[in-house]
């Protein structure tokens, strides 16, 4: 929490503002990631001449080009890349083969979505930048190289970014985003700060930024989960951006009030991610800020995400950032509160018809399928994600369904094969034990249909013990009412990956209820502040 010994008049919350941009630390953990670099051969990029979200740099090499990739082709940023790449990567033909399909395919992606000529030639030129300086400056050209590269690839596939062991969901989101929709401002931005350790803004306002890559982001190569050194720095400056429009908020209650910067720095035993925020007062004081990390929801100074976007691309989309009413209501006119699973249903309609995706959805991860998918123990947290597609239901009984993007690891992501139902991702929207009553009534009525929900009802018995919602005895009844004599026949017909979420919140609930912390008191966030 915020170290008031030192300035107890600061209205910077630095506790907030960690809250609103973090997601569940155990979600970001090292632990979360696969163990091993991909490999050239399985380098992912997008097809769309295959009718796929993922496809294959590797094939897309030896595949002939479209009409739309042969124009494109011609332009004289691509020569002009095309030439400096194989300068510059002589000595590393697999790479270079990777880097010009991630070329084609952004050039192919680019023409799927009508993008206009003039963005496909700055993403060109912006990454051109990078391989035709000098080796000298703030970077090597070594890393200069592996950043042109990292932006090719994002700019082919923006939902292969990812946030790593860090605490940025929030700007990973906007940064896939920007990929997606304004990539040649995203590739900007990253060579802005590599060549000149600064980025200016739309509006004028200019960033110092330290380029050198920290930590994960020192690989050359991308770990599956892992932050790569142009996705830091995206998101540092981007963390910058929005931390100033709270320092402006800060200023307009008390003048006096210092500018807060984010940086990241080496990971430490005592701050395992590295981000770190100074607090730089008008006499020349530098003050490291100190919050506390413990599960937190979402709190209101998210609501300058969409005012970050904007900043960097110089538009203003309303209806991209969505929240339930009941966590962001009166938070910000550029976030819209959605009140009903139908509400959100109408607004990812529109989104689609207006071609708005993908939207950025507030959620918590103490609720499914999130939870699961982060192999939590606790409560879990605030979380950002992306909806890249929305597939409506056929008719009024039948369900629909999200695509979705998490910044944690693309294996977990939520696509064509394992859409999320509308209704769970609406719940998920919401802090876990606030979802308790509308989950019960999904499992009352189950029961009444004579179909029992054992899913939802262990869903409950996990949130009820991770929050301490019952008392001991009330406890056992509602345990021993789902663990009936059908429940572990249901558990045996799940896939095996179904099966093991389910003894997995067996265990947990086992670990809290059944192993000395079951009295029913205690617990933490039964509420959001």
């Amino acid at each position: 929490m915020l170290d008031k010994s030192t300035d107890s008049g600061l209205n910077f919350n630095a506790e907030q503002f960690a809250a609103s941009t973090k997601c569940s630390m155990e979600a970001c953990s090292l632990s979360g990631m696969q163990a091993s670099v991909r490999p050239r051969e399985n380098f992912t990029t997008l097809d769309f001449s295959q009718g796929d979200i993922y496809g294959d740099a590797q094939k897309a090499a030896a595949r002939p080009a479209t009409t739309d990739i042969a124009v494109g082709s011609k332009s004289a940023e691509y020569k002009s890349l095309s030439a400096d790449a194989e300068r510059k990567m002589a000595t590393d033909p697999d790479g270079l083969a990777i880097f010009k399909a991630n070329m084609e395919l952004f050039a192919e992606r680019a023409a799927a979505m009508q993008m206009p000529p003039s963005e496909v030639a700055t993403v060109y030129k912006n990454v051109d930048r990078l391989l035709q300086t000098q080796d000298k400056g703030l970077l090597s050209g070594a890393h200069r190289t592996i950043l042109a590269e990292q932006i090719m690839e994002y700019a082919a596939n923006p939902y292969g970014i990812n946030q790593g062991n860090h605490n940025t969901c929030t700007f990973n989101a906007l940064e896939v985003r920007a990929f997606d929709k304004d990539p040649g401002a995203a590739a900007s931005l990253i060579a802005d700060v590599a060549l000149n350790g600064a980025y200016t803004t739309k509006q004028g306002t200019t960033y110092r930024i330290n380029p050198v890559p920290h930590d994960e982001s020192v690989w050359g190569n991308i770990y599956e989960g892992s932050r790569s050194h142009a996705s830091e720095i995206f998101q540092v400056t981007a963390a910058n951006i929005f931390a100033d429009h709270q320092n402006r908020a800060a200023r307009e209650m008390d003048p006096n009030s210092p500018t807060v910067r984010v940086e990241q720095r080496r990971p430490s035993p005592t701050n395992f991610t590295g981000e770190t925020y100074v607090a730089y007062h008008p006499h020349g004081r530098a003050e490291v800020l100190q919050y506390s990390t413990p599960y937190q929801v979402i709190s209101g100074n998210t609501r300058w995400l969409p005012e970050t976007l904007t900043a960097i691309t110089g538009k203003s989309e309303p209806g991209t950032f969505i929240a339930r009413d009941t966590v962001m209501s009166s938070q910000s006119p550029n976030i819209h509160g959605v009140a009903s699973a139908v509400d959100l249903q109408d607004m990812l309609v529109k989104a689609k018809e207006e071609n708005k995706f993908p939207i950025t959805v507030f959620l918590y991860t103490g609720n499914e399928p999130f939870w699961s998918d982060s192999n939590a123990l606790d409560e879990g947290g605030g979380h950002v994600v992306n909806i890249t597609d929305f597939k409506p239901g056929n008719g009024p009984d039948s369900k629909s369904y999200a695509l979705v993007d998490n910044s944690w690891y693309n294996a977990i992501d939520h696509g064509q094969d394992n859409p999320i139902e509308l209704n769970t991702l609406y719940n998920a929207m919401e802090h876990p034990d606030k979802s308790v009553p509308s989950l019960q009534e999904q499992a009352a009525r189950a029961r009444s249909d004579g179909s029992p929900d054992y899913g939802t009802e262990l869903d409950i018995l996990r949130i009820q013990s991770l929050y301490h919602m019952t008392s001991s005895d009330q406890f056992i009844n509602d345990f021993n009412h789902t663990l009936d004599d059908n429940f572990f026949k249901w558990i045996n017909q799940l896939p095996p990956k179904e099966q093991v979420q389910a003894y997995h919140k067996l265990q947990v609930i086992q670990d809290i209820r059944f192993a000395g912390g079951g009295d029913g008191s205690g617990g933490s966030g039964g509420s959001t502040p």
